[in-house]
């Protein structure tokens, strides 16, 4: 959670090339610039919330940034500018959408609190939450919506339990190709690009986005034109089928192989479905109860004689775990 109070009017717009409330840049301009300004928030900070303040003291309100941002946000899924009446909204729809996965501290405001910060409280683990309106920041609504059924198919729900689907997995890959991931940050992307064994891995030069934007896209081309639906509208018969299709290689996604794309939808469909809640996936932590996996706990000391006995607990996410109060003498020894 990124906040940002800044001492400047305009101090974090001016990036952007926005002045005053009534000096709006043109499309082009904020679309050169937003690359370096986004990438200056991913090297130093987590974020998922942007506010930006545009008018002074005891200025008149104009439509222009509004104007902007609808211009922007028409043609851009992520980030979206939002205008604002009050200062309180943005932090009104963060308790909102988020209020349940922020630990609560409670306690008395003491000198050892003021002082150190092993003297606080200890978190109050929320309760588990049902999902929010999500807020994609990679995908647009139709890949989305392609995502949500290619993960109800490759997990689904059954009597066990909801499937990929129901526990976040489409939030959780978004997140992930918006990021560095994405970009293909750690990835070596200087040719020649040539087919390469099993265990050489992935060997393209697309980065994990563009081949997720490229093969989306190319799976509802290709539904469109034998089904007559894109992928999200078939029926599950028909889905499984082309996903067993592409798991072969049947489908020509040129230059993207069928069955590389159906393996990394694969990859990434088990990893939200098992990812610590923190990342978007694995929501009510579904994937750990399933298999039973305890999750983030700090010690297992009491559970490591107990052999043969089911883990029966509940699962705690790295978001909910409670912090080790130090108290005086506490230490190795």
């Amino acid at each position: 959670l990124l906040v940002w109070c800044s001492t400047q009017y305009d101090h974090g717009l001016v990036r952007l090339g926005f002045g005053s409330g009534t000096d709006i840049p043109a499309l082009e301009t904020v679309e050169e610039k937003m690359p370096a300004y986004l990438s200056i928030l991913e090297r130093k900070y987590p974020y998922d919330v942007w506010v930006a303040s545009m008018y002074n003291d005891d200025e008149m309100p104009n439509t222009g940034f509004a104007d902007f941002a609808a211009r922007w946000n028409a043609k851009w899924a992520w980030p979206q500018f939002r205008t604002i009446g009050r200062l309180d909204e943005p932090f009104e729809r963060l308790e909102r959408d988020f209020g349940d996965a922020i630990p609560t501290l409670c306690g008395e405001m003491t000198s050892g609190w003021l002082q150190h910060a092993a003297a606080a409280p200890e978190a109050t683990p929320a309760p588990a939450a049902a999902p929010p309106n999500r807020t994609l920041k990679f995908f647009n609504a139709q890949e989305a919506l392609a995502m949500d059924a290619i993960a109800a198919r490759l997990i689904p729900a059954d009597e066990l339990g909801p499937g990929a689907k129901e526990a976040g997995v489409t939030q959780f890959v978004d997140g992930q190709l918006a990021g560095a991931w994405g970009a293909g940050e750690q990835f070596y992307r200087q040719g020649p690009f040539e087919a390469g064994t099993p265990e050489q891995g992935y060997q393209l030069s697309f980065t994990p986005a563009e081949m997720f934007r490229r093969g989306l896209a190319a799976l509802d081309a290709a539904t469109r034109k034998q089904d007559g639906k894109p992928y999200a509208e078939l029926d599950a018969q028909r889905q499984d089928a082309w996903l067993h299709d592409m798991q072969a290689g049947k489908p020509d996604f040129s230059p993207l192989p069928s069955a590389v794309f159906f393996q990394a939808l694969l990859d990434a469909t088990i990893e939200g479905f098992f990812s610590d809640p923190l990342y978007g996936g694995n929501i009510d932590m579904v994937g750990w109860k399933l298999v039973g996996f305890p999750g983030a706990y700090a010690s297992f000391s009491n559970d490591i004689e107990r052999h043969g006995v089911i883990w029966a607990g509940r699962p705690v996410s790295i978001a909910h775990a409670r912090a080790h109060a130090m108290k005086p003498g506490d230490g190795h020894g």
